[in-house]
């Protein structure tokens, strides 16, 4: 597999985790080196998720990520 291909791979991973956890029509934006199709086949994913998400949700998805890649995860949270 290439690194192309690798990429895309982790895309649709990433993808279908967020559809399967997260509440149908969240708001997910891409920014940083992925969104301008400037990053490496490694480059992490800057996710902005437009919800308000409990603990749970936020490690089920996090474990998730570790699990698949291998590398930590970290969510930054704006709660009221």
């Amino acid at each position: 597999m290439n690194r192309k291909q690798l990429a895309e791979q982790s895309e649709r991973y990433l993808r279908n985790l967020l559809k399967a956890n997260l509440p149908p029509q969240t708001p997910v934006h891409l920014f940083g080196s992925r969104a301008r199709r400037d990053g490496r086949w490694n480059s992490d994913f800057d996710l902005w998720i437009d919800a308000e998400l409990d603990n749970a949700t936020l490690n089920k998805i996090s474990e998730a990520i570790e699990a698949y890649a291998k590398v930590g995860s970290r969510f930054i949270t704006r709660r009221k």
